[in-house]
């Protein structure tokens, strides 16, 4: 038995495949394919909901990889729905100078008069550690420049 015969193909000459069994693919390779959302998106609940969109996805069978590797399609596609949930399709701009000014202030608010962890405020404002601590070091550097103005 192939694997064309195996996930319930009906005819490989057919664009899309409508008689492949979704969910004997997801058995063999939902794992895999999980495993490769979540490197990308690094957020399980999200990943699943991608995972569960891969599968029911029509392009799943319509390629002609299928037929040959499977496996090589459902990577293919799970990269590059992950990639598409990661990043919108609209560009963001970069932040302007006030903005950065604001940002800063805000994170040396959280950790100094709030009390939060440089950890917690890399978590709750959705930045990194480094951002964090950079930020933090830009505002010390603004207030000492701004004493002996």
């Amino acid at each position: 038995m192939n694997k064309l015969e195996r996930f319930g193909a009906k005819s490989a000459s057919q664009g899309v495949m409508p008689g492949v069994d979704r969910i004997a693919l997801y058995d063999q390779y939902g794992s895999m394919a999980y495993g490769i959302i979540l490197r990308i998106l690094r957020q399980p609940e999200i990943a699943q909901q991608v995972l569960v969109d891969l599968f029911a996805s029509p392009e799943l069978a319509s390629s002609g990889d299928f037929i040959k590797n499977p496996a090589v399609t459902i990577i293919r596609l799970a990269r590059q729905k992950a990639l598409d949930v990661q990043s919108p399709t609209v560009k963001e701009t970069p932040p302007s100078f006030q903005e950065k000014e604001k940002l800063s202030d805000l994170i040396f608010d959280l950790s100094f008069r709030q009390g939060y962890t440089p950890e917690a405020v890399a978590q709750q404002l959705q930045i990194s550690y480094t951002d964090v601590m950079q930020a933090i070091r830009d505002h010390f550097a603004y207030l000492r420049n701004a004493k002996r103005s």
